[in-house]
């Protein structure tokens, strides 16, 4: 397994990286969830222009030419967000927020969002399994916090996946799914300073 991590955004520093860029990601594949695909195919750039979001592309490094895009074994976005707390009970805020002053009085809090998170279904775990990829995208995550702060991580999950997450200390928020089917779950990171 040899693979990369480079931001879609630094990629794309000319019209024709650009173009060569756009070839590989409408070559990603992930039939178990076509939002996902569509988001890298067609949405990844926009969200990337207008700074919604910072997408990383995890490249397939073996045995290939550096000097054009590898193939693109998995991907993840993140997102500053703001989650609704308008629905959670009072203990479940207090789990979530901590001894945050005012938690009581919220409406919604901000943290990060991992956004998208997809391996191409041309890759198995043995290449990069879904906790590793997890893993790189929580570094990238640290990276942003030695900056901005932060300690909630937020994401949207289908039902499958729950446990998943629940193995890497993510939370659910709510029991129930949002219209969409999915489950939105959070992790409280440590404190930087403890």
């Amino acid at each position: 397994m040899s693979y990369e991590v480079f931001s879609l955004g630094s990629l794309a520093r000319n019209k024709d990286d650009k173009e060569l860029l756009e070839g590989r990601l409408k070559e990603f594949c992930c039939v178990r969830d076509e939002q996902l695909e569509r988001f890298i195919r067609d949405q990844a750039f926009f969200y990337e222009s207008k700074g919604y979001g910072r997408t990383y592309l995890i490249f397939d490094t073996e045995g290939e030419d550096l000097d054009t895009f590898p193939p693109i074994a998995a991907f993840f976005t993140l997102a500053l967000t703001a989650t609704d707390y308008s629905g959670i009970s009072r203990n479940k805020k207090e789990k979530v927020l901590g001894s945050k002053p005012g938690r009581k009085t919220f409406r919604s809090f901000a943290g990060i969002l991992i956004g998208q998170l997809a391996r191409d279904d041309r890759y198995d775990s043995s290449f990069i399994d879904g906790e590793t990829l997890l893993r790189e995208c929580e570094n990238y995550i640290e990276l942003g916090r030695q900056y901005l702060g932060g300690r909630i991580v937020y994401l949207d999950c289908k039902k499958p996946l729950i446990e998943t997450y629940q193995r890497n200390s993510y939370r659910l928020l709510s029991d129930e799914p949002t219209d969409e089917g999915y489950y939105k779950m959070y992790k409280v990171l440590p404190d930087k300073l403890a």
